[in-house]
């Protein structure tokens, strides 16, 4: 093989690679000069934190508007909640036992329109004082970064044993 077929051969593998993520990243939206791949997490980091205030407030209406239309909730005790509506009615049930939430964003992602968050929590003033992790995808609806799904794990024992995971 000559030297200029490798370099076409080099060519046409690469734009083989890259030309499918560039596709799916231009139907997301991304322009073709931004880092999608680069960890932007303020704002998602923001809508956790609007989150919090609002579960401390027992404000179960301004929770559940942080999810998408057709979010999907996970509970701890594994109820599946299907929709901002269930969500609402669920949070509006709930929030009247609700302690005080801090939850810790351990690792946040972001590429195009999507992102996630590995995060750990901790609730006092319950019924019972609680810990946990979450699993959170977030999207954009109509420009605004929302909650797409969330699943929660509770660890019953309490802090300690979480803390020590990390």
């Amino acid at each position: 093989m000559s030297m200029l077929s490798r370099k076409l051969f080099r060519t046409l593998m690469l734009l083989a690679v890259m030309l499918p993520g560039a596709t799916t990243l231009a139907a997301q939206g991304v322009p073709e000069n931004a880092a999608p791949l680069e960890p932007t997490t303020a704002q998602l980091e923001r809508l956790r934190t609007r989150y919090n205030a609002a579960f401390n407030k027992k404000d179960a209406a301004a929770v559940a508007a942080l999810y998408t239309q057709n979010a999907i909730v996970i509970t701890a005790d594994g109820q599946v909640l299907q929709g901002r509506q269930a969500i609402a009615q669920g949070m509006r049930t709930a929030s009247t036992s609700w302690g005080q939430l801090t939850s810790t964003g351990l690792e946040t992602r972001r590429l195009g329109n999507w992102g996630w968050q590995v995060g750990s929590t901790e609730m006092k003033g319950g019924p019972a004082d609680e810990a946990g992790r979450y699993l959170a995808i977030f999207g954009k609806e109509q420009g605004v970064w929302k909650i797409r799904a969330l699943a929660a794990v509770t660890d019953t024992a309490g802090t300690s044993k979480l803390r020590a995971s990390r």
